[in-house]
């Protein structure tokens, strides 16, 4: 169960923009943050891993270049109104 919450957070499914990419980063920004800080049970860490493998397995099957953010999606929508 969380594992797959995990999966769907750290590829940017629930995302504002699906598939926000800065999600990802963000995600294991605060994996590493916390492995620095203290050690972390072998079940969590998997679980970590596991997400972001998934989450950068599913950033290379999107088309090429085509990163989706919060920013691209605002640019795109103000460049369709010109």
């Amino acid at each position: 169960m969380h594992q797959r919450r995990s999966i769907r957070v750290a590829a940017g499914l629930d995302s504002l923009v699906v598939g926000d990419g800065q999600i990802r980063a963000q995600v294991r920004s605060a994996f590493l943050d916390a492995m620095a800080a203290a050690p972390l049970p072998p079940q969590l860490i998997g679980v970590f891993e596991r997400a972001l493998r998934a989450a950068r397995t599913l950033q290379l099957a999107t088309p090429s270049g085509h990163q989706p953010s919060i920013a691209s999606a605002g640019v795109d929508v103000a460049l369709e109104r010109t």
